[in-house]
């Protein structure tokens, strides 16, 4: 069981970092292309404000479009940049994060709501990036006790099944770049 409850805070925090990673650079980028100044640190610092729930995404697209206002004199840049913006975010959210770090706590929509508001009644922005995870923990702890059994159903998703954890994306991940490493060590053996 605590490996398991393990594995659910790796997964979770591994699966963050790619997030941040990917965003950062799509955001820089996409910063560049447009033509802002200093892309790189407003496409990374959006990239880590992404970390809070809901609110990080206006956050982080809201300090370059303040910056292009205030920096030129188009109107057009920061109609360009919250347009990215938003597409980013769009994609971001409806696939990058569900297949990335969705795919590992499987846990439903109004448990992680929750999950949000208690943390950041708790904690504020640090809870309401901790209790998603801390609520995955909760259900891995809960699958494993007979008594708790009602409470993980209310938590995981309903078409989830209680799983070993082997079946997720990231794992799927690690396996095809290690088929693709020992690929390479087997063409350069020759």
């Amino acid at each position: 069981m605590f490996k398991s409850v393990q594995q659910v805070g790796q997964r979770y925090l591994f699966g963050m970092l790619v997030i941040i990673i990917i965003l950062g650079l799509v955001n820089s980028i996409g910063l560049w292309i447009i033509g802002l100044d200093n892309p790189f640190l407003f496409g990374f610092l959006a990239a880590v404000l992404a970390l809070i729930p809901y609110a990080g995404t206006f956050l982080g697209a809201a300090i370059p479009i303040l910056y292009s206002f205030i920096t030129y004199d188009s109107l057009w840049m920061p109609i360009t940049i919250a347009i990215y913006f938003w597409f980013v975010q769009f994609v971001e959210s409806n696939y990058l994060t569900p297949k990335i770090v969705g795919g590992n706590l499987k846990i439903n929509a109004l448990t992680s709501i929750l999950s949000i508001i208690i943390g950041a009644s708790v904690w504020g922005i640090a809870g309401m990036i901790l209790f998603l995870p801390f609520a995955a923990m909760l259900k891995v702890v809960c699958e494993e006790y007979e008594e708790l059994k009602p409470i993980a159903l209310l938590i995981r998703e309903q078409n989830n099944k209680p799983t070993d954890g082997k079946d997720n994306f990231i794992g799927r991940w690690f396996k095809k770049i290690k088929t693709w490493g020992s690929g390479f060590r087997t063409a350069f053996k020759k």
